[in-house]
């Protein structure tokens, strides 16, 4: 039988309070240092995309960006700017995103921006002031060899988008030997002539089975009109095709349905997300993953890397058939 102890007084119970609070206050100061210190901890990562939200290429190169950063900092954050630039594709705006950018940034220490696609890092190597004083540079998605250049010789560092077209164009003769006629469709934006050039270059390996021609810049519904027009030995190489001449812009799932639908010839891609949606396939590149390559790069140059000794990729692409 236990003895029951002195009944505690208030005076008691007080005491026994004030103690406590003291501990609790260093437990909740404690809790907020850590929080900050991690906080800070954690770097300043600005991802400068050309387009916009629901782009399917861009998206999975941000996808790909944070998937790498997030394997070793799974709390971080990134800032996301899109500059809009395949519906609002003139200098007028571009300038005007810029003097945002810098004026929003300039008191904001940047760690590393990635720039995805031709418009972002045309601003970054331009940019004088620079948009983010201090800021180390990673790109990818960046059709423009010429552009890369430049970029290296500022020390930035990156993933050139290299079409695959030779091996598309290999696949088409294998599989589709009696093709003469490579019908080849890009939109006019700085990304469709840069994706053109890159057909233009490989073209002459292939001078004695393949002629090429090239879409004009003309509205969709015309576009349509004359691909619907083409004969049993011409194939369609849709490359970057995202705004037409009359300035609509179309998701690429929705553009590659529709061409493909009017075409009584098959339909080749260079790009995944041209996939699942009417096109034969070919040998594709991700924005997925040429992002991942970009975030990679970025660690390492979070973790003191100089961007300079970082070497350049290429696109990793992939045999796909639907």
């Amino acid at each position: 039988m236990s003895i029951p102890g002195p009944p505690r007084t208030a005076a008691a119970s007080k005491s026994a309070r004030d103690r406590a609070l003291p501990v609790l206050l260093v437990v909740v100061l404690l809790f907020l240092f850590l929080g900050s210190s991690l906080a800070e901890s954690l770097p300043r990562v600005v991802i400068l995309d050309s387009y916009h939200q629901g782009d399917a290429w861009s998206d999975d190169e941000i996808l790909g960006v944070q998937e790498a950063l997030h394997t070793v900092y799974p709390k971080l954050v990134p800032s996301i700017e899109r500059l809009d630039a395949k519906r609002f594709s003139d200098q007028i705006h571009l300038d005007r995103e810029q003097r945002f950018l810098t004026e929003k940034y300039r008191d904001q220490p940047v760690d590393v921006v990635i720039a995805l696609d031709d418009p972002a890092l045309t601003m970054l190597v331009d940019a004088d002031p620079p948009v983010f004083p201090g800021a180390r540079v990673v790109f990818t998605g960046i059709n423009d060899s010429v552009l890369v250049t430049r970029a290296v010789q500022m020390g930035y560092t990156g993933v050139f988008e290299a079409l695959d077209v030779a091996g598309t164009l290999n696949l088409i003769l294998r599989l589709l030997p009696a093709t003469k006629r490579i019908y080849v469709v890009s939109d006019h934006t700085v990304s469709g002539l840069a994706s053109r050039q890159e057909v233009e270059r490989a073209m002459p390996a292939f001078a004695d089975r393949l002629r090429a021609d090239y879409s004009p810049d003309v509205p969709m519904g015309q576009l349509l009109t004359l691909v619907a027009q083409l004969s049993a030995d011409t194939v369609v190489l849709l490359l970057s095709y995202a705004t037409d001449a009359a300035g609509t812009v179309y998701p690429r799932d929705e553009s590659t349905h529709l061409l493909s639908v009017a075409s009584p010839v098959p339909v080749f891609a260079v790009q995944e997300t041209r996939f699942g949606h009417g096109s034969v396939g070919g040998s594709l590149i991700s924005g997925r993953a040429d992002g991942i390559q970009a975030g990679e790069m970025a660690l390492r140059v979070l973790a003191g890397e100089d961007p300079a000794a970082v070497p350049v990729r290429e696109s990793r692409p992939r045999r796909l058939f639907d």
